[in-house]
């Protein structure tokens, strides 16, 4: 699965280390999915239902997160650190 996020940026110390968080839910930006096969919606709370997500891993099911790098430097901004 290829997610594209589109046109964003963030400059991080070196040393920072990030985390990859996975969730079938981005509301309010996208609508509800009640994982249910209910119209988002028209669904009730009785239609909503816990999702299920399974990260595969081991040798035959590799994943990786790639991120650009921009090698020239940045103007310096002035202002708290």
């Amino acid at each position: 699965m290829t997610i594209r996020l589109g046109h964003i940026s963030h400059l991080f110390r070196r040393g920072t280390r990030l985390r990859l968080q996975v969730a079938s839910s981005n509301f309010p930006r996208l609508d509800r999915n009640p994982q249910s096969g209910s119209a988002p919606e028209t669904a009730s709370i009785a239609d909503f239902t816990a999702a299920t997500h399974t990260i595969h891993g081991g040798s035959g099911c590799t994943s990786r997160l790639v991120l650009q790098t921009v090698l020239r430097p940045f103007p310096q901004i002035h202002g708290p650190t």
